[in-house]
């Protein structure tokens, strides 16, 4: 019997995919449970839908972090450390690079660094941030020197 998932069932399949089962497991375990229903004309229609509406969000969400991409690539972050001989002193965490973004009007979380090397020296470094699947974007970050 061929049945749509609406929950996960480990081994088995992932919601919203069309599975074959016994019959006996899909009418007195999936179905009565409410984790899956019959395939049929109404509830193909509606996974159909389903579908679609989780497609247009993935596009919009696209979208979205491709013109924050733009925006980013604009924006050049400044820190300053104190340093001395060329050598700095400390670092810029992620927390810092997070507030800057927001300072200039842009949110992000921290788990879209990618890499998050909190040790910078003196110059000019990039980050990569991953701002959706497929879409990565450099940060330029500038370390100077802190003036005594």
């Amino acid at each position: 019997m061929q049945v749509i998932l609406k929950k996960e069932v480990k081994g088995l399949g992932k919601i919203n995919d069309i599975v074959n089962v016994k019959d006996g497991y899909a009418k007195n375990y999936l179905i009565r449970n409410g984790i899956a229903v019959i395939v049929n004309d109404k509830n193909m229609q509606n996974l159909k839908s389903i579908l679609q509406k989780e497609a247009d969000f993935e596009k919009e969400q696209y979208d979205k972090a491709v013109a924050l991409k733009e925006k980013i690539e604009k924006v050049e972050l400044n820190f300053y450390l104190n340093a001395q001989n060329g050598k700095a002193f400390g670092s810029v965490s992620v927390i810092q690079i997070i507030n800057e973004l927001k300072n200039k009007g842009i949110s992000i979380h921290k788990y879209m660094i990618v890499n998050d090397d909190k040790t910078f020296d003196l110059g000019i470094h990039f980050i990569q941030i991953e701002l959706h699947k497929g879409v990565i974007v450099k940060l330029k970050i500038n370390v100077k020197e802190q003036n005594k």
